[in-house]
C-alpha cells in the first residue's frame, strides 16, 4: 500500500488523541482540523458534529492562542503568525494606511454559512489557522448602516456614498483590508444554536409543537482583537471608520447579529473626530 494511503487511512480510523501522538505537532494547525479531520462518516451525528468543534476549540486554545504552557512547536505556530502579522502591518505603513484596534464586546461568527463538512463554518487565514473578518465583510457592514441609519445623504444614489463605496462604474475612495486578529489576542468557542421546531421550518406544513426535540447546531465562535486598517484620503479613511464605529456597535459584522453577535468596540485616535 502507498504510504500516503496507509496514512490516510490511519488518520480516519484513529482518534484525535491517538494521531496526535504520531502527527508531527506541525501538522496541528486548527483550520485544517476543522476542514479535513471529521471523524464521522455520517454528517447527521449530532454527537459526532459537537464533538469536532470541540476537538478544534481545544486544539487551537491549546496550540495557538495560549500565552502560557505551550510546547516548542505550538511556540513555533505562534510565532510563524506574530512574524506574519508583523510584515502585514510593515506593509500597510508603507502604504500609508490608517490603522486603529477593534475588540469584540461579546463573540463572533464569520462566514457560519460556507460550505463546511459540517451544517456551519468559520473563516480561517490559511495557512496559519487564525480567525479573521474579510475587508468585503467591513465594506459591507459600513455601506449597509450608511445607507439605512444615516439619512438622505447617505442614499445609495447620493455623491457621499458613492465617493466612499464606489459604484459599478467606479471604485470608491476607501480601501478596507482584512482585519487580522492581534497575535496571542484572539480565542475561539464552542457555540450551539437549538432550533427547537426543525420540521416546522424545513416544510412549513407541520405546526409547531411544545413536545418537539431540539436539534442543537454547534458552531465556533470568536472573541479577542483586530486590526482594521483602511486605505484612502485622510477625510474619507476618518469618515469611513466613524461608520464603522456606528456599525460595530449598534449592528455588528457576520452572522446572528440580531442574537447579540459581531459587537466591537472601535478604538479611535483624536483627530478621527
Amino acid at each position: 500500500m502507498p504510504v500516503w494511503r496507509d496514512s490516510l487511512t490511519r488518520i480516519l480510523s484513529a482518534s484525535r488523541d491517538e494521531a496526535e501522538r504520531w502527527l508531527p505537532k506541525a501538522m496541528m494547525n486548527p483550520a485544517l482540523w476543522f476542514d479535513k479531520y471529521f471523524l464521522a462518516r455520517n454528517g447527521e451525528d449530532k454527537e459526532a458534529r459537537q464533538n469536532h468543534v470541540h476537538r478544534v476549540v481545544l486544539l487551537f486554545n491549546k496550540n495557538v492562542s495560549a500565552k502560557e504552557n505551550k510546547d516548542l512547536e505550538s511556540d513555533k505556530i505562534e510565532l510563524a503568525y506574530a512574524q506574519f502579522f508583523k510584515r502585514w502591518k510593515e506593509a500597510l505603513e508603507e502604504r500609508k494606511a490608517m490603522m486603529r484596534e477593534a475588540e469584540t464586546l461579546g463573540r463572533l461568527s464569520i462566514h457560519l454559512g460556507a460550505p463546511s463538512v459540517l451544517e456551519t463554518s468559520v473563516l480561517f487565514k490559511h495557512p496559519y489557522g487564525i480567525p479573521y473578518i474579510p475587508g468585503r465583510a467591513l465594506k459591507g457592514l459600513a455601506a449597509r448602516f450608511a445607507r439605512l441609519y444615516l439619512g438622505e445623504a447617505w442614499r445609495a444614489d447620493r455623491d457621499a456614498y458613492q465617493t466612499l463605496f464606489g459604484t459599478i462604474e467606479a471604485e470608491g475612495m476607501v480601501t478596507f483590508y482584512d482585519a487580522l486578529p492581534i497575535p496571542e489576542s484572539v480565542q475561539i468557542h464552542s457555540d450551539v444554536m437549538n432550533v427547537h421546531h426543525s420540521e416546522y421550518y424545513r416544510d412549513g406544513k407541520t405546526p409547531p409543537a411544545d413536545w418537539d426535540s431540539p436539534t442543537p447546531i454547534p458552531f465556533i465562535s470568536v472573541t479577542g482583537r483586530f486590526l482594521i486598517a483602511l486605505e484612502g484620503q485622510p477625510k474619507w479613511v476618518r469618515t469611513a471608520f466613524q461608520i464603522l464605529r456606528l456599525a460595530f456597535r449598534y449592528v455588528g459584522v457576520g452572522a446572528k447579529t440580531s442574537s447579540g453577535y459581531g459587537r466591537l468596540r472601535l478604538i479611535l485616535e483624536k483627530d478621527d473626530a
